[in-house]
């Protein structure tokens, strides 16, 4: 006989929710108006307000959503404990306050020890982990109805019946991809399709693309042509592309069908080959031979890959599309996204032209890892991103810009094929779930957004994670970069100097290494960008970061006025950073912000007008972005060598004044704890942090004519005065 659970008395649920929600807000608002003078105790408050948040957020669903009593009273026994004694312990040290507009209301002061705040932060962790529990226990005894497409896979484990585990076969299933296709498009319309705002950024259409019914390369009939387009590793390996000289024979039918050796030659009624030979289209990667026929069984036409629609060898047409690659994925109906190697590797499972999928399992083949053994779907969405993240695919820079801007990603390795978009994770074989998306509609793409308002956080958080990743071609770093600035600089006024923003320029040159960094030292020379300057992170490789200003009350003031050239122009042009605004302030217009740099001056402690100076003979060839200006100069010696992390600054009287982090190692075997460095130091900009007046400084050395960066410090203002430092013409490169 079953049990069936009691009805739901739904004004006891009502209430139960409100008076969750009630308290919750009360005691969000006592924690983020924690009366305290000392900043970790408000950071703590912080910290536990979003706890009380998350909280009262979960147990409120798991009321709201419950099919029983039972799951109502399970998620309370946690959450009503643990909210009263937050009650309890803010109210014990609580008053009542009177604000100047009259108002009163209750504040309260920080009361908690680090043990009390430890037990309460795991206790909230263990009721978010309570709501997963209530919601696999439901989702167990109501299994959700598969799409009619996966009734093909439930067929196919029919035909063993003694296969404890469900199976799939060795060949992608395209009707499953195309189903997830059609289901986006017509579930996701808010989401997973550009808004009126978005397309106005990402204005930019390819001109080339791949026909794959005809087999050749094709303009764009019309800027919203759609077409699906391709992120795979390129590699080392020679292959072929689109050049000004093959670009007219690649739009014959069938030119991009590769030549097999062993058949003769068609020919036309004058026994002419009816299609021009096409040199080096032998070489054409297998990986893009792979994806036009994947593009072409899809049932899809269009097909944009940069080795063939992008003609490597014109200039002007290559550094158009690679400033507005951030378009070309956004606009993209959606990205093809090949994980398991470099373009020689290819793709496995398409039936009649490929080796079949690398499925494996316990006693036979083609099972997915994610039904090896009894799990959850989550557990399962978070192997498959473990496996992404892992992939070569995504230490790769040239994938980043790639990745955080397409729409709706198909994922290809050699085992199986995966669906990601704004609102959801498809694996192959398990039925979608379709769940409620919460994120932000107003996103520009699927793992990109940036606020309206010029932020430095937007900036800054794309370039830690970009400079981590590996380049095939190391000068390639500001290149592949490229599609994102122009993004950001669709509301950062004046663009970007090699990767730095103009307007928040001295912030920005103040960039310091979390770790040893590794030089990206140059495979080819390239004519007509050079290399990245050392006073970028785009010339180095590592774990970067940018000094938060966020708690000081006048952020970063510049001492110097910068000017840049490049190097074969050889033609200046100051650097208008708006340093000097306030945090709070609004930012000026363009015409506001010039007007702002130039009312600086000496006397009100502004920057050092700096003159055009000469460009020593053959620069342009050596360095092809300069910076110049009229620092103070002063050496500073770094001693008691402990790491290539904080190095310690000392003055003439051997007392700690700052410190400093060198670009790249310091340690040597002729390097000891009693090693004194001179370091020759220039102060570029001041800040107040903590209440103490520092300046911030680059550490350089001349290198013949001109100076490079070596790293990067802070002193403090009075020792920096103390050592009379004296005022020099910098060219740094």
């Amino acid at each position: 006989m079953v049990t069936r659970p009691a009805p739901l008395d739904r004004s006891l649920t009502v209430h139960r929710e409100a008076t969750v929600r009630q308290l919750s807000e009360y005691l969000t608002r006592l924690l983020e108006e924690i009366e305290t003078s000392r900043d970790d105790e408000r950071a703590y408050a912080t910290l536990l307000a979003e706890s009380v948040k998350r909280v009262s957020a979960d147990t409120c669903w798991i009321i709201h959503s419950a099919i029983n009593p039972s799951e109502q009273e399970r998620i309370l026994a946690l959450t009503n404990p643990w909210l009263h004694e937050l009650r309890h312990k803010l109210e014990r040290r609580a008053r009542t306050k009177t604000f100047p507009d009259g108002t009163s209301r209750t504040v309260a002061e920080w009361v908690f020890t680090d043990e009390e705040l430890t037990r309460l932060t795991r206790d909230a962790d263990r009721i978010d982990a309570e709501t997963v529990q209530i919601d696999d226990a439901r989702r167990a005894h109501n299994p959700v109805k598969a799409p009619p497409i996966l009734y093909e896979d439930k067929l196919e484990d029919l035909r063993d019946k003694l296969m404890p585990e469900r199976c799939l076969g060795p060949w992608i299933k395209f009707g499953s991809i195309r189903q997830w296709l059609d289901h986006c498009d017509a579930e996701h319309t808010d989401h997973c399709t550009l808004s009126d705002k978005s397309r106005e950024i990402f204005a930019h259409h390819p001109k080339w693309l791949v026909d794959v019914e005809r087999r050749c390369l094709v303009q764009a009939a019309q800027p919203g042509q759609r077409y699906l387009a391709l992120s795979y590793v390129w590699g080392t390996h020679a292959s072929f592309q689109t050049l000004l000289s093959n670009v007219e024979a690649l739009q014959q039918d069938g030119a991009l069908v590769p030549p097999v050796p062993s058949l003769a030659e068609e020919r036309d009624e004058r026994g002419a080959p009816k299609r021009e030979k096409i040199v080096g289209l032998e070489t054409l990667s297998r990986t893009v031979a792979d994806v036009i026929e994947f593009v072409d069984r899809l049932g899809e036409r269009y097909l944009w890959v940069d080795a063939l629609c992008i003609v490597q060898d014109d200039h002007s047409h290559k550094q158009e599309h690679l400033s507005h690659m951030g378009s070309i994925y956004a606009n993209a109906y959606a990205t093809i996204v090949v994980t398991n190697g470099p373009s020689n590797y290819g793709l496995t499972g398409i039936r009649g032209v490929t080796s079949p999928m690398h499925r494996t399992r316990r006693g036979g083949p083609y099972t997915p890892s994610y039904v090896r053994r009894p799990n959850t779907m989550a557990s399962a969405v978070q192997q498959h991103i473990s496996d992404v993240q892992q992939s070569l695919w995504s230490k790769r820079a040239w994938t980043f810009q790639e990745q955080i801007f397409s729409r709706r990603l198909i994922l290809l390795n050699d085992a199986e094929v995966t669906w990601e978009c704004h609102c959801n994770v498809w694996l192959e074989g398990v039925a979608a779930v379709e769940s409620q998306c919460e994120r932000n509609t107003a996103v520009v793409a699927e793992g990109f957004s940036f606020h309206m308002d010029p932020k430095f956080r937007d900036y800054s958080e794309h370039v830690q994670q970009y400079n981590q990743r590996q380049f095939s071609y190391p000068e390639d770093s500001m290149d592949a970069f490229a599609g994102i600035l122009t993004v950001l600089q669709t509301t950062f006024l004046g663009g970007f100097l090699c990767c730095l923003p103009v307007m928040f320029f001295d912030t920005a040159l103040l960039w310091y290494n979390e770790g040893i960094l590794n030089e990206r030292v140059p495979k080819q020379r390239r004519k007509e960008d050079g290399l990245s300057p050392t006073w970028s992170w785009a010339a180095y490789e590592g774990k970067i970061a940018f000094p938060d200003f966020s708690s000081a009350k006048e952020g970063v003031r510049p001492l110097v006025r910068w000017k840049y050239c490049r190097g074969d122009v050889k033609t200046w042009s100051s650097v208008l950073s708006l340093e000097k605004q306030q945090p709070e302030k609004k930012f000026p217009t363009a015409s506001e912000l010039h007007e702002l740099v130039e009312a600086m001056t000496l006397k009100d402690g502004g920057p050092v007008p700096a003159g055009d100076p000469e460009v020593p003979e053959g620069t342009g060839v050596a360095h092809h972005h300069l910076l110049h200006s009229r620092p103070e100069r002063a050496v500073f010696n770094a001693l008691d060598y402990y790491g290539d992390e904080g190095v310690p600054l000392a003055s003439a009287s051997g007392d700690c004044v700052g410190v400093l982090t060198p670009c790249k190692k310091l340690g040597s075997h002729t390097i000891d704890a009693k090693t004194v460095i001179a370091c020759e130091l220039v102060a570029v900009s001041e800040s107040l942090i903590n209440g103490m007046e520092t300046y911030n400084v680059l550490w350089i050395e001349k290198k013949e004519n001109v100076y490079v960066r070596k790293g990067v410090g802070r002193i403090l203002k009075s020792d920096w005065v103390s050592q009379k430092p004296e005022r020099m013409d910098l060219l740094l490169v």
